[in-house]
């Protein structure tokens, strides 16, 4: 550590670190913005489980989970009008790709005996709009008398209908919750809609977890950014912790891009873990330099500083680095993913810690004066 505090401390070696650690910035950058999203729930499943094989079996053999509800609450589920709406959005969703089958009132089949040949016929339930009050309330008559299709397909008050739609196996959920809303949402503007079934409850995680970071991960950045101006009081320190802190995140995003990792919901949540872990490494090495600056030359400030802060640095970022990959022992698999890769962005931003923000220093404090610390160093 003291070799590399000595070679640190000089101008030149420190611009090859920054230049270094700009081209790899870069990278990763370029890299991580090719991480797709997986909202896959049945990934928290354990894995080599007889039962969560035997499940999975039956999903891939029947689209059992591959489903998506769509309720539609109207005045009058038996209008001409409303049952045309649902006849055409049926239509829609059966020719949207992806979706394999659609079942609503409008394309239920209706099975009768065949007094004549015996056996049984099979014809739409719904074979013309009912447009007349005498035709509506034959309709209306004939679907109360069948269980399996009010109550299911038709509430019992006529309010309300649902829409079935089975996915394709392997279809995105995201995709096609979209498809799914746009074509209800095209054909029923005004009427009050509710969605269920996988998709949807796999957007709404999604959507939960990517608002919930857009949310958070500002407030994240101010506070420390708020807590670092106290502490230093210098702008320059500021940015450099977290620049490294941020280097690292994408270092670790851009390892997930090239090994083809999918970024899950629990890695939601690793880049602001990562910035606020992360970013405590680069604290103490850049609050012992403006500590030993009071008293020393920059050259000699900064080896000692390394020297002496770096161990202390390295054992907290290996020891945190060791409980996350305490993760790849258990069965689930995006919780391995989040402690593998949450370790690299740890070992990364330490790396950073003793490497590039020393550099930074080098090369921008040797003409400045040493900066004070704030009331709460």
């Amino acid at each position: 550590m003291r070799q590399l505090a000595r070679w640190l401390s000089k101008p030149a070696n420190a611009w090859v670190v920054v230049i270094i650690v700009t081209l790899l910035a870069a990278w990763s950058a370029l890299r991580a913005t090719g991480v797709e999203s997986d909202d896959d729930l049945l990934a928290f499943l354990p894995q080599n489980n007889p039962d969560v094989d035997a499940f999975r079996q039956v999903n891939r053999m029947f689209g059992s989970l591959d489903l998506a509800l769509v309720g539609i609450e109207t005045e009058d589920a038996y209008d001409a009008a409303f049952l045309e709406r649902l006849q055409r959005a049926t239509r829609q969703l059966k020719e949207t790709r992806g979706i394999n089958h659609v079942l609503s009132l409008a394309n239920v089949v209706d099975f009768a005996p065949d007094p004549e040949r015996g056996g049984v016929v099979t014809t739409p339930l719904l074979y013309e709009i009912p447009r007349t009050p005498e035709k509506k309330r034959a309709f209306r008559n004939k679907v109360s008398a069948m269980p399996e299709v009010l109550g299911r397909l038709v509430s019992a008050d006529g309010k309300a209908v649902l829409l079935y739609c089975f996915l394709t196996y392997g279809a995105d959920p995201l995709q096609m919750a979209e498809r799914i809303g746009n074509v209800v949402n095209e054909n029923f503007p005004n009427d009050e809609k509710f969605w269920g079934g996988g998709p949807f409850v796999s957007a709404y995680i999604y959507d939960s977890t990517k608002r919930d970071i857009s949310n958070l991960t500002p407030w994240a950045v101010a506070l420390v950014v708020a807590l670092l101006l106290l502490t230093f009081r210098d702008p320059l320190g500021v940015l450099v912790v977290l620049v490294s802190a941020g280097i690292g995140t994408l270092f670790s995003m851009a390892v997930m891009g090239v090994l083809g990792e999918r970024f899950n919901i629990v890695l939601g949540s690793m880049p602001i873990i990562l910035f606020a872990v992360g970013s405590a490494y680069g604290i103490h090495i850049v609050a012992r330099y403006y500590v030993l600056r009071q008293n020393h030359p920059p050259a000699e400030a900064l080896s000692r500083c390394v020297a002496e802060a770096g161990p202390v640095v390295m054992a907290a970022a290996l020891t945190t680095a060791a409980g996350l990959l305490s993760f790849l022992t258990m069965d689930i698999a995006p919780l391995r993913s989040f402690g593998l890769f949450t370790s690299v962005g740890i070992l990364a931003t330490m790396a950073l810690s003793v490497t590039f923000v020393p550099a930074v220093l080098c090369v921008s404090r040797f003409s400045r004066r040493p900066v004070s610390l704030g009331p709460i160093a």
